[in-house]
């Protein structure tokens, strides 16, 4: 009995260690344009890069200890300690989304003979002007009374 206890436990460790077959989902994910593109690798110089790839667009200064620069060119970005390359990145590039529409023109305020109104109290000597703008929400025209 102890032997056949010990097989059924045996089938059982075996079953639980092999691996669990799943399915799964395949996802494209496109090339991008910067995939292709050769950057400075790291280790290159700065004189290395600058012969390999032209003048920079953009030196910046040089900061913190040790010392960063960044030079910039079209497509990419190269970060040196010193003056070696420690990385190169490429900048990203992306195509105007189709739900992207151009914000539409303001609405025209409604011309309104009581935005401009000519208030004559009592207790003043002279007249005040009251000048009041229409309050735009959501792209509409709400004008809110004067007290009288």
């Amino acid at each position: 009995m102890s032997a056949r206890i010990l097989a059924v436990l045996s089938l059982t460790a075996l079953t639980m260690a092999l691996p669990v077959i799943l399915p799964a989902e395949t996802l494209d994910i496109p090339a991008s344009a910067n995939s292709s593109m050769t950057m400075p690798g790291r280790g290159m110089t700065m004189e290395q890069v600058e012969t390999e790839f032209g003048v920079p667009l953009v030196k910046h200064d040089t900061v913190g200890s040790p010392p960063i620069t960044e030079w910039e060119y079209g497509g990419f970005s190269v970060y040196f300690e010193s003056e070696w390359v420690i990385h190169s990145v490429g900048k990203r590039t992306r195509a105007p989304q189709a739900s992207q529409q151009p914000a539409a023109e303001p609405p025209t305020p409604v011309e309104d003979p009581t935005f401009n109104q000519t208030v004559n109290s009592s207790e003043q000597e002279e007249d005040v002007t009251v000048h009041t703008e229409p309050v735009t929400s959501s792209g509409k025209d709400t004008t809110y009374p004067l007290p009288e």
